[in-house]
């Protein structure tokens, strides 16, 4: 490891620059979309929408001892026979009858591996870790989030980085998204994005546009926007490709059309509860010198 390695980040202060820069391509909501190369930062708002209510409202699942601590300011959400558990710390959901468990983020179990090496590498010095979570769509079975990390656990240098995540609770699996739209359809809305044709065109010369986007069988960085007639704005969550660019992040935005019809009836009944990404009401912050 090179002796010069960076101080540990103040990883609070790295996680909380991470919202004030965000590019976006393709749609933007019903507003007229920026260009490409505009920045938009989303954080998911604190406020509860109305299908959310407070976690000591929502009966206790039966659990074996010792009893499982209370998240703090934990939130929960009916999801059919799921009920998702919800913090910027930590969310995880659990059926009401198999009491089977999906975890979609935790801080505690990243603090837990990164510090883990801590004692077999003292000579690195202090180690840090912090997640910060948001739930960013609910639709169906299908809850995608936001994850922002960061910290030092050893490597060559500091670590930070946004993603978003889908995951489908009835698999406990991510979600990929042509299997919920025709292949066909995502590759024609990403070659038409001019966002896009830029991150494929990169050179890595600089950071402006070198973003990791995974080929279209691959894609399970997603969250559900809004819906427009029939189509449904979706949003690819995009982390930096290198590492000289780590931090950075660009949303790209793509109009779908659902191939099937159970798909649309849940598209409809998460914009009639609130669960939307639009209706969850993500903030922005307008980049440096804007």
């Amino acid at each position: 490891m090179p002796a010069d390695r960076p101080a540990p980040l103040r990883i609070s202060l790295v996680l909380a620059a991470l919202a004030a820069l965000a590019p976006m391509g393709g749609c933007d909501g019903q507003a007229p979309s920026p260009p490409p190369s505009a920045p938009l930062a989303q954080e998911p708002a604190s406020a509860p929408t109305p299908a959310e209510k407070p976690a000591a409202e929502s009966p206790a699942a039966e659990s074996p001892a010792p009893a499982e601590t209370p998240l703090k300011g934990a939130r929960t959400l009916a999801v059919g026979d799921w009920r998702v558990v919800y913090s910027e710390a930590e969310a995880h959901a659990e059926h009401s009858v198999t009491k089977a468990r999906v975890e979609l983020y935790s801080d505690k179990k990243g603090r837990e591996g990164c510090f883990s090496l801590q004692d077999e590498r003292p000579e690195l010095g202090e180690f840090e870790y912090e997640l910060r979570g948001a739930l960013l769509s609910v639709v169906g079975d299908i809850v995608s989030v936001r994850i922002d990390e960061g910290g030092f656990c050893g490597g060559a240098h500091p670590f930070v980085s946004t993603s978003y995540e889908a995951w489908r609770l009835s698999t406990g699996q991510r979600v990929k998204l042509h299997e919920l739209f025709e292949r066909a359809a995502i590759d024609r809305a990403l070659d038409a994005d001019e966002f896009v044709q830029k991150v494929r065109a990169d050179d890595m010369k600089d950071c402006e546009h070198s973003y990791y986007l995974p080929t279209s069988s691959e894609l399970t960085n997603f969250a559900f926007h809004h819906r427009d007639g029939d189509k449904v704005a979706v949003r690819l969550g995009l982390t930096h490709s290198v590492e000289i660019c780590r931090g950075q992040f660009a949303e790209v935005g793509l109009y779908l059309e659902p191939a099937e019809q159970t798909l649309k009836q849940a598209l409809a009944s998460a914009e009639e509860a609130g669960l939307l990404m639009q209706q969850l009401k993500p903030r922005t912050k307008p980049a440096p010198g804007e």
